[in-house]
């Protein structure tokens, strides 16, 4: 009965491990997209959250409403690169979330 629930318990770390490295390179997610015009740069998270935002010299030229759509339509080609790289990441897992069922301790980290 022990062997049995160590085997458990065994299995349940290496799935709860997998899920925290998947967790973690979802995290680790980070896309930068340049505007055409080279005015804009933005980065965004494995979410399309925007984390950071820079502005080249010649970006006040656009004026307001120039500026703001060249910031959104950066923002979101940035945002869909992030999201298919997330997708990825989730697939992979999701594709080998058979092994994990069965998952040993002699396996190698299971976020590869």
């Amino acid at each position: 009965m022990a062997r049995a629930m160590d085997e458990l318990e065994a299995r349940a770390q290496c799935q709860l491990d997998a899920l925290y490295g998947v967790q973690e390179r979802i995290g680790e997610v980070r896309t930068v997209e340049g505007s055409a015009d080279g005015c804009v740069r933005v980065e965004v998270d494995g979410a399309g959250g925007l984390v950071g935002l820079r502005f080249s010299p010649t970006a006040p030229r656009l004026g307001a409403d120039a500026l703001a759509t060249v910031i959104v339509e950066t923002a979101t080609r940035a945002a869909h690169r992030a999201l298919s790289e997330r997708a990825v990441i989730t697939a992979d897992f999701v594709e080998r979330f058979t092994d994990l069922i069965s998952c040993t301790t002699t396996q190698s980290d299971p976020r590869n």
